[in-house]
């Protein structure tokens, strides 16, 4: 993978399986990173976007959203079908 993540690794002993194990740890690294950006980022905008201006403020009854629901269920799944 590089020397992004040569510091985190071992020394490698096996040039077969070593070489495919450490691509496959900085994959997972680069997807994790993204993701904890992307849940950052929202997380900011919304808690900006959303604050409670005043004391009189009343938060509207939403019950769910299945196309939300499916969306965040099958998109880790996916991910995991990737890596595994």
């Amino acid at each position: 993978m590089g020397s992004l993540f040569d510091f985190m690794l071992p020394e490698l002993k096996s040039p077969m399986t070593g070489a495919t194990t450490d691509a496959l740890m900085g994959f997972i690294h680069i997807v994790s990173f993204i993701i904890l950006a992307g849940v950052t980022i929202a997380m900011i905008y919304f808690a900006i976007k959303y604050r409670r201006r005043s004391e009189d403020d009343e938060t509207p009854l939403i019950t769910h959203n299945n196309k939300l629901e499916i969306t965040w269920s099958v998109i880790p799944l996916l991910l995991v079908f990737i890596v595994f």
